[in-house]
């Protein structure tokens, strides 16, 4: 079993209570933070302590609307921002305060970068978009677009292990959930675009052995780009609640049904013989090897893997 432990501390990045973060990358030992107001912030190390940041440079126009995501490649430099449905595609290295994008990608609802950065999947309402750097047209070329529609039948199809796992909490737990949603006069909000890619997750760094997984609010699925095929895994939740997932390594994910985080390998098998039991539903996750961060309402955690 992971326990929880204290693996980290805290550094104060800014003291402007109205600075409102919304999104982060890494990029060549410095931080780029994406604020509510459309801002970029560039952090690096500073000359105060070891573990002190300071604002290195600061992009106030930006973006017009707040920077939901943010992902860097750092060998193709690329940087890649999320606003307002459209994602928008830069090189790093440059004026990022007066160069035009070198690409905007419309009705963008989430994205996904490969680990070596060739591949981008975009998801805009049930449709997945799977894209090609080109590095001589400096664009993402589109290779593949796959519907994804709900699957009444999806635990069928799942490992008998990994679906005595996921069932386990969403037999117990479900029905309480849903019910304290429509309480709080939320329900009609959740279950709202249940059929709409709200996840997506590469796995695989292999040319010819690429997986995508795919998640709505309702399960789970996986694509793969060798055969063409989009098979279901698992539902989300009963209660409506957004897929939540992270990458763990290039043939590894961690995806969250309620309380459950099931690991899971290539070909939609379960990689390990356990899961991870959350005290509550995360609202975010993150890894940095070997911990697992999870965001909660209370405090984060962070768990061994």
């Amino acid at each position: 079993a992971m326990a929880a432990v204290k693996a980290f501390s805290a550094t104060q990045l800014a003291t402007n209570a109205g600075v409102h973060f919304r999104s982060a990358a890494s990029w060549d030992g410095r931080l780029l933070v994406g604020t509510a107001s459309g801002a970029l912030l560039v952090y690096g190390p500073s000359p105060a302590g070891p573990d002190a940041c300071a604002v290195q440079e600061m992009h106030s126009n930006f973006s017009r609307k707040a920077l939901a995501d943010l992902a860097v490649h750092e060998a193709q430099r690329l940087l890649l921002a999320l606003a307002d449905g459209t994602l928008e595609v830069y090189r790093l290295g440059r004026d990022l305060s007066s160069t035009m994008p070198l690409q905007s990608i419309k009705q963008c609802q989430a994205f996904a970068l490969s680990a070596d950065g060739c591949l981008l999947a975009t998801a805009s309402r049930r449709t997945v978009h799977i894209r090609r750097w080109a590095e001589e047209g400096e664009a993402f070329e589109e290779l593949a677009q796959v519907n994804v529609y709900d699957s009444s039948s999806s635990m069928s199809v799942v490992p008998s292990q990994l679906k005595s796992a996921v069932t386990q909490i969403t037999d117990v737990v479900g029905t309480a959930a849903q019910s304290a949603a429509l309480a709080r006069g939320a329900g009609s909000d959740m279950v709202a675009g249940t059929g709409a890619v709200a996840l997506l997750l590469w796995l695989g760094d292999a040319q010819d052995d690429r997986e995508l997984i795919v998640g709505t609010r309702r399960e789970y699925f996986r694509y793969s780009l060798a055969a063409g095929a989009l098979e279901p895994l698992f539902r989300t939740s009963r209660a409506g609640a957004p897929p939540l997932g992270v990458r763990l390594a290039a043939d590894e994910v961690l995806l969250c049904q309620e309380r459950l985080g099931c690991f899971v390998g290539m070909g939609g098998d379960p990689s390990r013989k356990y899961v991870l039991s959350f005290r509550e539903p995360p609202s975010a996750l993150a890894y940095t090897p070997p911990f697992v961060i999870s965001a909660h309402t209370s405090p984060a955690s962070a768990n061994s893997s």
